[in-house]
């Protein structure tokens, strides 16, 4: 049966929403896009009188852990992650923030690291039916050269003994050389791991030197290559102007933070169609508030000078059509995945850094799709693609903050044309004008 919705103001994921449009999706796909008619309100189907609510395509959560649930900042760099809890309880965490995202009108997430498999295996849960969810473009673990950041400092912590030059504990996977990360990226792939994540560099709020590196180019090199050569994109944890400077020559995907990127790395991540994702929600969650910070002022000036610069650059980030898609490290005890969490960093970029909230949209919708792998098939409101879509009560574009209260704006989450949030009424027509004239 086809479902029509009539009466729509729809933003198609990249222009100006338009008042008074129908939206025709059969099977899993949308098969038309028109202004209001009384053929396509009497033709054959289910019909929905949406009334002016704003339809448009589901969003994209670019830097997704699914099984962080309430990590404390200052565990980090002190054990391995993903080891405080039992496996079995980080997928339970997991399915939970699956449905966070869902109900927050999020469609897809991209993996950004996950402990024990959880994305490929939730994933297929999916697939299955067994549980509901967004789709996934599965990551895996953190692939790290011995002694970089997340190699606890507590060297003294049990860890498993290396076996054919790996060391797999928790949420990381470390190895050194080329050859050793020619071997971790075919064991994750051997795991049906979609992306790669690496760690070129530190920081992130956290002072790293330009001339330091975490990993050698001949290691950046094998892992980018190995997984390009499998079908696999590469992700990296990078800060520095350099090393984002030669990630990107290599051919790296996503570059996650990128804290001090400049017209230079914009320019070169234009050229090569390099994704980008900001993240800029954590700093300013740390940002000093006077009151009840996390941390002291003085300890906190390179998260001020990282949030800062960031808030300056990005809008010519936007200006120059970089691939730019939300997402940020929720989870954390201070950012924790929650319905409506994540529409708090699309605020920061319409609020602090001035980027219309129609452009901070698209970042979330159409180039959240072409992070998925599915820029020809997902997020944009066109004849022929997938019907993933939202229905909210009201204009996100004008408020954005009605994306901060999705159990009561939110009236439908539709993904390949099958709604798993759904309080909207419909009427049925059986037969259409054509086939009630024909019948006398």
């Amino acid at each position: 049966m086809r479902t029509f919705f009539h009466n729509a103001r729809l933003f198609d994921g990249e222009n100006d929403p338009v008042n008074g449009m129908s939206v025709v999706v059969e099977g899993e796909r949308i098969i038309e896009v028109a202004p209001d008619s009384d053929e396509l309100r009497e033709a054959a189907g289910e019909h929905i009188e949406l009334g002016g609510k704003t339809l448009m395509p589901g969003m994209t959560q670019g830097h997704f852990h699914a099984d962080y649930g309430g990590l404390r900042l200052a565990d980090v760099g002190k054990a391995y992650l993903s080891t405080q809890k039992p496996a079995a309880y980080n997928v339970a965490v997991a399915i939970e923030n699956l449905g966070h995202a869902l109900q927050s009108g999020y469609t897809s997430v991209v993996g950004a690291a996950c402990s024990f498999d959880i994305d490929v295996s939730l994933k297929m849960a999916i697939a299955d039916g067994r549980i509901t969810g967004p789709r996934i473009r599965a990551c895996g673990l953190h692939i790290n050269t011995t002694s970089n950041e997340n190699d606890p400092n507590s060297w003294w912590i049990p860890a498993p003994e290396r076996q054919d030059g790996l060391q797999i504990v928790g949420a990381e996977l470390f190895a050194d050389g080329a050859e050793g990360m020619r071997k971790a990226v075919r064991h994750q792939l051997r795991r049906k791991v979609e992306v790669i994540k690496i760690f070129p560099s530190g920081g992130h709020g956290i002072d790293f030197p330009e001339h330091l590196r975490s990993m050698t180019h001949a290691e950046l090199e094998a892992v980018i290559t190995t997984a390009h050569e499998r079908g696999a994109i590469v992700r990296g944890h990078i800060t520095t102007k350099s090393m984002m400077l030669e990630c990107i020559e290599l051919g790296i995907d996503i570059i996650d933070h990128g804290d001090y990127l400049d017209e230079e790395v914009i320019e070169a991540m234009v050229k090569a169609g390099t994704m980008y994702v900001p993240s800029m929600l954590f700093l300013k969650k740390l940002m000093p508030s006077g009151e009840g910070e996390l941390a002291r002022a003085s300890q906190l000036e390179p998260v001020v000078r990282s949030f800062e610069h960031l808030r300056k650059v990005m809008p010519l980030v936007a200006k120059a059509g970089v691939i730019a898609v939300p997402g940020d490290d929720y989870g954390l005890e201070f950012m924790m995945h929650e319905a409506g969490g994540y529409a708090e960093e699309l605020e920061v970029y319409v609020n602090d850094c001035g980027i219309p909230a129609r452009d901070v949209l698209t970042w979330a919708t159409r180039n959240g799709a072409i992070m998925m792998g599915m820029g020809d098939e997902a997020g944009l409101i066109r004849a022929g693609r997938l019907a993933d879509l939202l229905v909210i009560d009201g204009d996100p574009l004008a408020d954005l903050s009605l994306l901060r209260r999705p159990l009561e704006t939110i009236d439908m989450v539709m993904i390949g044309g099958k709604p798993l949030k759904d309080r909207l009424a419909r009427t049925v027509a059986a037969k259409g004008k054509a086939a009630a004239m024909a019948a006398g």
